[in-house]
């Protein structure tokens, strides 16, 4: 049974080019908001999710601190994007998320499977799953 990434942004670009490198060696359930990310994790419950935190409606930080409150959903590791560098927006989303905050879109291609690797250990991903 592959394992489960839950991948919440509201860029469906974004969405996209994720769910294209992943979808061979994961499941990938997608959401566009945090308020879908809460449903679709309390549904769902991936092994993992990738959540931006800058979207419309309810934003990651938000979605990640009612996920994280929730003992159903409270232990399934998350990865915070943003494209915020002020120091206190990264300090925030490390409380939330420690380790796994990555600062800026262009860095997810380069960061993201170190970052998988760091917060949810228990799911392998391929060299070759990443393309450029």
């Amino acid at each position: 049974m592959k394992k489960k990434i839950l991948i919440v942004d509201d860029e469906l670009f974004f969405r996209a080019m994720l769910k294209k490198n992943l979808q061979g060696n994961f499941d990938i359930i997608e959401g566009a908001n945090g308020h879908e990310a809460v449903s679709l994790c309390r549904e769902k419950l991936p092994d993992l999710i990738i959540l931006d935190i800058e979207m419309p409606v309810c934003d990651g930080i938000e979605a990640c601190k009612i996920l994280k409150a929730d003992p159903a959903t409270r232990k399934i590791p998350v990865i915070l994007f943003t494209s915020r560098t002020r120091k206190k927006d990264m300090v925030l989303g490390l409380k939330l998320a420690p380790m796994t905050t990555l600062p800026n879109r262009s860095t997810r291609r380069n960061c993201w499977p170190g970052s998988m690797r760091i917060c949810a250990p228990s799911i392998s991903i391929p060299t070759s799953s990443m393309k450029t």
